[in-house]
């Protein structure tokens, strides 16, 4: 070929003859626009977020992973890659449990000086951010006045019993609810935490204990002037003045949602209504193993695991639909997980509790198993 005459041929040419070019190439463009639109917009559609930093609340679907799983590397693949063949999108990792310890090296000053940290998670940034790069919502859990490391290493803010540090059924130490030292060292432990990844903090045992000698405690800070549901929505307000820029919820007693229309706190200080304007995200506890007693219509709550759920939150609609739009907080259960000794879980009890949330518009859920242990119940979360 001449390609000098080629050349010149191609100079002559009038630039008309590269508009159908042009239109062919502006059209690829819109199309690869509108795929990458569509596929943002599939991702955002299962509660994940293109950006490590996700803007407005997340609608979590999750399990628990404690500080022990989140140390084993088999471990936590194993539970990763169970989250990303499922429609979940969301973890919740302890940041500090009921045993007091929190799972990595802090640099919180009480935790510390006072060594109430253990190495559990070697690297917790590496940790949380290699759970983000594969989509996945990292929630940090902190066991707020269930704290047995803390109470043992400063008796000063431990409940006692005749001059003896108190325990519960579980032979673990709690501490003052109504102590300021221990609002403002959880508070510095949830800040941290969000400044080292973690996209939402989640507060559990933000109670008074509700098992063992409790009739017997001596509080040390406490001294039944005000009522225990004073002290606990007190302490809803003060935690919200600290961290209301950020992502914050409650564990909440699943019963709160049926004592709404009596104010009852089940003498553990609990109110679901206290916790309204407070959090962003509200988890009762309904695992229906524990709803014994609870309904007079739902004799063995346990085969009823559709109706325990569909029923408290039933009851719990009056006072929610009381609220204004901007005030109302997302309701995201905690559903049952794990066998009790008298009852075995199977898959369709997980589906059953996934349908009452469904079916009652609750804003995702999380699955509650201590031993972390959800592989039976793959197929539930694959539709």
């Amino acid at each position: 070929m001449d390609w000098a005459f080629f050349k010149k041929s191609l100079n002559k040419m009038s630039w008309v003859y590269y508009i159908p070019l042009f239109i062919l190439a502006f059209f690829f463009f819109l199309i690869m626009i509108f795929k990458v639109t569509t596929f943002i917009d599939e991702v955002r559609s299962l509660g994940f977020s293109y950006k490590v930093k996700r803007q407005g609340p997340v609608k979590a679907r999750g399990i628990y992973i404690s500080s022990w799983s989140a140390s084993e590397p088999k471990k936590i693949k194993k539970l990763v890659d169970f989250v990303l063949n499922t429609n979940l999108n969301a973890v919740v990792i302890d940041i500090k449990d009921v045993t007091g310890k929190v799972s990595y090296k802090t640099d919180v000053d009480l935790a510390r000086k006072n060594h109430l940290y253990e190495l559990r998670i070697k690297d917790i940034k590496k940790t949380i951010n290699h759970l983000k790069d594969k989509g996945i919502y990292v929630i940090g859990r902190i066991s707020v006045f269930k704290d047995d490391a803390l109470a043992r290493r400063k008796n000063n803010l431990a409940l006692q019993r005749q001059g003896n540090i108190w325990e519960d059924m579980s032979n673990l130490a709690w501490v003052d609810p109504a102590s300021k030292i221990v609002w403002d060292y959880n508070i510095a432990l949830a800040k941290e935490g969000l400044s080292l990844g973690f996209e939402e903090i989640n507060f559990d045992y933000i109670r008074f204990p509700a098992d063992g000698d409790i009739a017997n405690i001596d509080y040390p800070v406490w001294k039944s002037k005000k009522q225990k549901q004073e002290i606990i929505k007190s302490f809803f307000k003060y935690q919200h003045s600290k961290l209301k820029d950020h992502r914050v919820s409650a564990d909440l007693f699943g019963m709160t949602m049926s004592h709404v229309r009596d104010g009852f706190d089940m003498n553990i200080g609990q109110r679901l209504e206290d916790a309204y304007g407070y959090f962003g995200y509200i988890c009762p506890m309904l695992y229906p193993s524990y709803f014994r007693n609870a309904f007079s219509e739902i004799k063995k709550p346990f085969e009823k695991p559709y109706e325990v759920i569909d029923k408290s939150f039933k009851n719990a609609q009056d006072s929610l639909n009381k609220l204004k739009k901007d005030e109302k907080p997302f309701i995201r259960p905690w559903i049952q997980a794990f066998s009790t000794n008298q009852e075995k879980i199977k898959p369709d009890f997980i589906k059953l509790q996934k349908q009452a949330v469904e079916d009652n518009d609750s804003y995702g859920f999380l699955l509650w198993s201590s031993k972390n242990d959800y592989f039976d119940f793959q197929e539930v979360f694959k539709n």
